[in-house]
Parts: C-alpha cells; sequence; structure tokens
C-alpha cells in the first residue's frame, strides 16, 4: 500500500493524476492510517496485558517504599500525662 502511494505521488510529480488514480490514493491512504490505528491500538493492549502479567519493573521497589512509610508512620505507643490525675 505504501509502495502505491509512493508511486502514485512520483507519477503525480511529472504528469497530472487522473481522478480514478487520486481517488484510489486517498483510499490507500484513508486504508494505511485506518491499518495503522488498528495496529497501534493491538500493540496497547498486548503492553497493557504484559504489564498485568509480569507487573512493572519498579512494582517492587515502590512496594518497599510504601512499607517502610507505613512502618515509620506507626505510633507504637501513647504517652499520657498520668500525673495530671495524681496532683489534683
Amino acid at each position: 500500500m505504501k509502495d502505491r502511494i509512493s508511486a502514485l505521488e512520483l507519477e503525480g510529480k511529472y504528469v497530472v493524476l487522473l481522478d480514478e488514480e487520486i481517488e484510489e490514493m486517498h483510499g490507500c491512504s484513508e486504508e494505511l492510517f485506518s491499518l495503522s490505528r488498528v495496529n497501534s491500538s493491538i500493540c496497547w493492549q498486548q503492553s497493557r496485558m504484559q504489564w498485568l502479567s509480569e507487573g512493572d519493573v519498579n512494582s517492587k521497589f515502590f512496594h518497599n517504599i510504601m512499607s517502610s512509610r507505613s512502618r515509620r508512620n506507626v505510633i507504637p505507643f501513647f504517652l499520657v500525662d498520668w500525673c495530671v490525675g495524681i496532683r489534683g
């Protein structure tokens, strides 16, 4: 399809293209664009499936970061002013 479009463009540089040839070039361009979108969609879906099955490269790293933050944010005990009741 790309070769046919290139041939028509090259021919159009030297002679005036017929209406049928112009329509063929536009049709080929539209079909090529459509196939490109389908291919892009398929590649995106495949990469998404691979990511879901294998996980992200940084998944373990980010899990470790979040785990360490949650360990740091834990309050192990509360200090209560126990002398308040004794003084009063």
